[in-house]
């Protein structure tokens, strides 16, 4: 089945021991992934403290992959519609069709989207 929409995976990075080795961004441990056919923000999170079990010593990120060009923030509250902003989740980001695209998250960051 094709991707319709965009795909979000939320995931810690790194190996076993928590180590990002020689510069790669490697997904660690998956957190929660999520496909929307409609724009919108995530109804999950990046969980907080004692919300994942035995959390490895890593960032969160959040890995987009869109079917159609999409414009994405992220942020506690995100807005994708906005063309600018200063405040965290009023900026965004564009990404093309079929590009993947990997971000540093942090705890209570969500992800919204909107087509571009």
């Amino acid at each position: 089945m094709a991707l319709s929409g965009v795909h979000i995976t939320c995931a810690y990075v790194g190996g076993r021991d928590g180590e990002i080795t020689q510069g790669m961004l490697l997904v660690g441990a998956l957190i929660w992934s999520r496909t929307m056919a409609a724009p919108g923000v995530t109804d999950a999170m990046v969980p907080g403290a004692g919300q994942f079990p035995n959390p490895p010593l890593a960032d969160a990120i959040f890995e987009v992959r869109p079917s159609i060009d999409i414009y994405m923030a992220w942020g506690p509250s995100p807005d994708a519609s906005k063309a600018m902003g200063i405040a965290p989740g009023t900026g965004r980001i564009f990404i093309p069709a079929g590009e993947t695209r990997d971000v540093f998250a942090n705890r209570g960051d969500r992800v919204a989207w909107v087509a571009a």
